[in-house]
């Protein structure tokens, strides 16, 4: 029987060769590879953490992030939640983001850095989840209005 969905394709080749190379990485160091075990590993932690905020199938989460790996892995953590994604291009005028964000409100939105965040707290009508994936925030969950980034912020667990 054939795999129904993208998570379920997923799972379905983690399972038949999980030490394959999934993707392939550029660092300073030069090219490093990531297994289909290690894919699923962290699309299984992202969709957790999705699951802890309190998502359920049919939320919106707006992923805010440059093109990269970790995009693909919150599209996908998305998806395996049963989330509806709303890709927003980190480089569109903030005219064309805030309609965006105002015609399909997100529940959560995933950003690259707090900074990220902070450009984009004041076009939000509705509080939202924020996960950030990149920096010293890495990791953070806030469960904030716009504009309270700060003052409501909680390391998620694992």
């Amino acid at each position: 029987m054939r795999p129904a969905t993208v998570p379920d394709c997923l799972l379905e080749r983690a399972s038949r060769s999980p030490t394959a190379t999934a993707f392939w990485r550029r660092t300073d160091s030069g090219w490093t590879s990531e297994t289909w075990q290690t894919v699923l590993d962290r699309i299984r932690c992202l969709s957790g953490h999705l699951t802890r905020l309190g998502l359920v199938p049919g939320d919106r989460v707006a992923i805010v992030m440059p093109t990269s790996i970790e995009w693909e892995l919150c599209h996908l953590a998305c998806l395996a939640t049963g989330c509806i994604v709303i890709g927003v291009d980190t480089h569109d005028a903030h005219d064309n983001i805030r309609h965006i964000l105002r015609t399909a409100p997100p529940k959560a939105l995933i950003v690259a850095t707090a900074e990220q965040w902070q450009t984009l707290s004041d076009l939000l009508t509705e509080p939202v989840s924020i996960t950030i994936i990149n920096g010293p925030t890495a990791g953070s969950t806030c469960h904030s209005l716009p504009a309270l980034l700060a003052q409501r912020c909680a390391t998620a667990g694992s």
